[in-house]
């Protein structure tokens, strides 16, 4: 009975993607700006909560790394030449 649901769950995934539609991104940023409805080109069998997401991007870690003086002195130089 499992193997069968698990059939069934990817036919339903397959028909998913069949009847969602393709379009250029020009396209669709016409139709996003103006308003309309875009689910139809979104796939959300991947999609999370937002709160889910805040968790994934804001988990840090903290580590301690030891780099040559001389290293040290290129990023700083690189850090000045690229925050213009």
């Amino acid at each position: 009975m499992i193997i069968i649901e698990l059939l069934v769950l990817e036919d339903v995934e397959k028909m998913k993607r069949k009847i969602m539609q393709s379009v250029i991104a020009k396209e669709f940023d016409k139709k996003f700006d103006n308003g309309e409805d875009i689910s139809q080109y979104l796939d959300f069998s991947k999609s999370i909560k937002v709160n889910d997401f805040e968790k994934k991007i804001t988990k840090t870690k903290k580590i301690n790394v030891d780099f040559p003086e001389t290293i040290l002195v290129l990023l700083d130089k690189e850090a000045h030449t690229t925050k213009s």
